[in-house]
């Protein structure tokens, strides 16, 4: 401890006073605020750092694609007729983002897909689309599977670069009318 005495007027007397300064128990909060004022010195520099280390909070970028309405999905449809298919496409991928859909039949067992309708939307970041559209069930099979399928540009969470991302959603239904 450093310790100085200085003398004080009062009422005429002199009385001495100890000023204290520092002591030793204060070193600790001392070098921390040292260190503290050195990382706010170089925050920028650290940021960037941590940041090429993958360390620090990154938004998840992500795109949705849903059924308007999955309760009023069809279990039975006559083939060649026409259905209205509603779905929601919602971008959150923290930019403006082009999406192409496509609305497929697959028959049971099958693997070739046969196009209904396709088109193309472009959405803001964090706006939402319901996309409906009128298709004709193809004769392909008594059972089908309905499907939407969903390409686009986006980042993968951890990537830092566009790369083609895809996503489907689908249903099946059963088709009547094939023998008649």
């Amino acid at each position: 401890m450093i310790a100085i005495h200085l003398p004080i007027a009062h009422n005429v007397l002199y009385r001495s006073t100890t000023i204290k300064f520092l002591k030793l128990s204060y070193l600790p909060y001392f070098l921390v605020a040292c260190l503290v004022a050195t990382i706010f010195a170089n925050q920028t520099a650290i940021a960037r750092q941590l940041n090429a280390w993958q360390l620090l909070p990154r938004s998840q970028r992500l795109s949705e694609l849903y059924f308007a309405n999955d309760t009023l999905l069809p279990s039975t449809v006559k083939m060649n007729a026409t259905q209205k298919v509603a779905f929601v496409i919602g971008n959150g991928e923290d930019r403006t983002t082009s999406y192409h859909y496509k609305i497929v039949a697959i028959a049971d067992g099958e693997s070739s897909e046969h196009l209904l309708n396709e088109g193309v939307v472009s959405l803001p970041n964090k706006q939402f689309q319901t996309i409906s559209s009128v298709i004709t069930i193809p004769p392909i099979s008594s059972r089908i599977e309905m499907k939407i399928e969903l390409e686009y540009a986006g980042i993968a969470f951890g990537d830092s670069t566009l790369s083609s991302e895809r996503q489907s959603i689908h249903y099946w239904t059963n088709v009547t009318g094939l023998h008649s």
